[in-house]
């Protein structure tokens, strides 16, 4: 078995990219304790019946962030003979969630640098909230594109840039709001804060509307943090403090049990943190 390791942040676990039982390349784990004594690899991700039938996995970098792994498998597409990277996460670094099956850095257009091949090595790196992705990409992947090309094939390293937390979003419509709903969790801290994107307002959006209704456990709105109390978020930020009516002490609600119920238009919605 041929093995290429790409270690978590915790420094104990390893994914491995396998000639698996499955006759495809597929992505496998192992544990360590000391980097030297290795459990048994197993293996925990292949391609299923949502992927196209040439789909490999040819490795998956991997990063451990507030208690979830996030992981970038890198689809390999063996009839297209191209690779780009996906985004997978999980509670416990073995069973991954990918329901985002398009590539987290596309591929670029044809005559780009990487235009069949993102290698994304490692997990991204935090600078001024966000999120630089440092990739190799290359327009060619197999000897003969290598021939064909001649002196204008290219190998490059690429920068790609995400909002901080911005995996995946919700988004919201033009003209109504559009309403998510939590569901009961107890917290710790005094604010509520939002990580949201608004909408360029140029080409057809509307402006910006982001307000947080608190509910109790059953679903019925808190007293002084109704929609009616709540006030409106309109611009972009990380760290876009809720209030209601101008409060935004929300510490004697610490430890209840609360819902969320957000209504948002032309925005987007990354996350949301009590602190």
């Amino acid at each position: 078995m041929s093995a290429i390791a790409y270690p978590l942040w915790d420094g104990c676990e390893n994914n491995l990219h396998t000639n698996s039982p499955y006759k495809r390349r597929s992505i496998g784990r192992a544990e360590s304790p000391d980097m030297i004594h290795w459990s048994e690899p197993e293996t925990i991700l292949v391609a299923d019946n949502l992927d196209y039938p040439d789909t490999e996995f040819y490795a998956m970098p991997a990063a451990f962030h507030e208690g979830w792994t996030f992981a970038f498998p890198w689809v390999f597409s063996t009839t297209n003979t191209k690779i780009s990277p996906q985004f997978a996460f999980s509670r416990d670094g073995i069973n991954y969630n990918r329901t985002y099956r398009e590539p987290i850095i596309p591929l670029g257009d044809n005559g780009d640098f990487d235009s069949v091949t993102v290698y994304l090595q490692e997990g991204p790196l935090l600078h001024n909230n966000e999120l630089y992705f440092y990739y190799t990409g290359t327009n060619w992947r197999s000897p003969e594109q290598l021939v064909q090309l001649g002196d204008k094939a290219m190998a490059r390293v690429g920068l790609a840039k995400l909002p901080v937390e911005g995996f995946v979003s919700l988004e919201g419509a033009r003209q109504d709001f559009s309403i998510v709903t939590t569901r009961s969790f107890s917290f710790t801290g005094d604010g509520l804060y939002l990580n949201l994107y608004a909408a360029l307002q140029q080409w057809g959006a509307e402006p910006c509307q982001v307000k947080v209704e608190l509910l109790d456990g059953r679903h019925r709105p808190l007293e002084g943090y109704t929609l009616a109390d709540a006030d409106a978020i309109s611009t972009t930020g990380v760290n876009q403090r809720a209030s209601w009516k101008g409060k935004k002490d929300v510490s004697g609600l610490a430890g209840q049990s609360i819902r969320l119920r957000i209504y948002f238009k032309n925005a987007k919605l990354y996350a949301f943190q009590f602190r």
